[in-house]
């Protein structure tokens, strides 16, 4: 056999066995390098766990007169496969993924949804959750996602001090269901919106005593080595408009535009609004989602084009990177 510039594995006098399945023999590292750039150097797969959440739906965001309340945007699709740590709504985390090096993994984060939007699914290979729902509106009934919408005022069913059903759904192991909107008969001014879905729970239910819901909550991940909330859903609007950020889910009881907004990154729901003392306010946008991979130290995962990540070093074992963006990553 002669030697060549395509022959790999060729140190001394051993002549190196080569078919175009298998390629054995000694090798440089300039062979390595050579073999590695053209993707003909064979490394055994690998198990990469995630974080696939999608954008957050924005909340109820139109009203007619100053006694519609709205509800607050479901959180985005919660997929999990980190440890033992749940995935959305309430289901034990999902299987790994076993992937392999050089191949073009696409990757498509989704943007949180404008008021009365949904928010945009994100995917990861072959993982895809579901956007969040959108907050309900007098007009417009709760929208159905990963976690769905808070339902609105409207009008009840004529009579005084009655819940308006939310007949919105969650994607299964996604996320949960949003609370339902409260109707005042004898006073509209304790009208009010249900809470937007999340993660980890159901959005709270509007009513006379507790008013505007507050979102439901996330769920909490330790896949970058410290605990973080993500997926809360937005809280409903009303006299005394129901709480937030909950796991970046945006905050009814604010003056502050960016405060009803669900956090970026988290696929939080955006707040649902009412008439406040001073103006008609704009209701708050969902927040985007994110991908999230965890694998081990001696793997390194590169962002492509039209995706943002810069790996992180845990320093136990493992690196996470944290991707923005439309296009692939590939792993060496």
């Amino acid at each position: 056999m002669s030697i060549t510039q395509k022959t790999y594995g060729w140190i001394g006098q051993s002549i190196p066995i080569q078919t175009a399945q298998d390629n054995s023999g000694i090798f440089s590292v300039q062979d390595i390098n050579d073999l590695v750039k053209s993707n003909r150097f064979y490394v055994a797969p690998f198990d990469v766990q995630y974080l696939v959440i999608a954008g957050g739906g924005g909340g109820g965001g139109s009203h007619n007169s100053g006694w519609q309340a709205q509800g607050g945007g479901g959180a985005g699709g919660y997929r999990s496969s980190v440890g033992t740590e749940n995935t959305g709504g309430g289901l034990s985390t999902e299987s790994v993924l076993t992937l392999e090096a050089g191949v073009e993994y696409p990757v498509s984060v989704g943007a949180g949804g404008s008021p009365t939007s949904l928010g945009t699914d994100t995917s990861f290979h072959n993982i895809t959750s579901d956007g969040g729902g959108f907050g309900g509106t007098n007009n417009v009934a709760a929208g159905s996602g990963g976690s769905s919408g808070g339902e609105a005022s409207h009008n009840g069913d004529g009579t005084s001090n009655n819940a308006h059903a939310n007949n919105s759904s969650a994607t299964v192991g996604q996320g949960f269901k949003g609370g339902t909107g409260w109707y005042e008969d004898y006073n509209n001014s304790y009208n009010s919106g249900g809470g937007g879905g999340g993660a980890g729970a159901v959005g709270v239910n509007a009513s006379f005593a507790a008013s505007g819901g507050e979102g439901g909550s996330g769920v909490t991940s330790n896949i970058t080595g410290s605990a973080v909330g993500r997926a809360g859903g937005g809280a409903g609007a009303g006299n005394t408009a129901g709480l937030g950020p909950i796991d970046g889910g945006g905050n009814a009881r604010t003056n502050t535009q960016t405060e009803r907004n669900g956090a970026d990154a988290t696929g939080g729901g955006g707040a649902g609004i009412a008439y406040d003392k001073t103006s008609y306010s704009a209701a708050g946008t969902g927040g985007s989602g994110t991908v999230i991979l965890l694998y081990d130290d001696s793997r390194t995962c590169t962002a492509n084009a039209g995706v943002g990540g810069t790996e992180v070093d845990r320093g136990d074992g493992f690196k996470y990177i944290q991707l923005s963006g439309t296009g692939n990553v590939t792993f060496s």
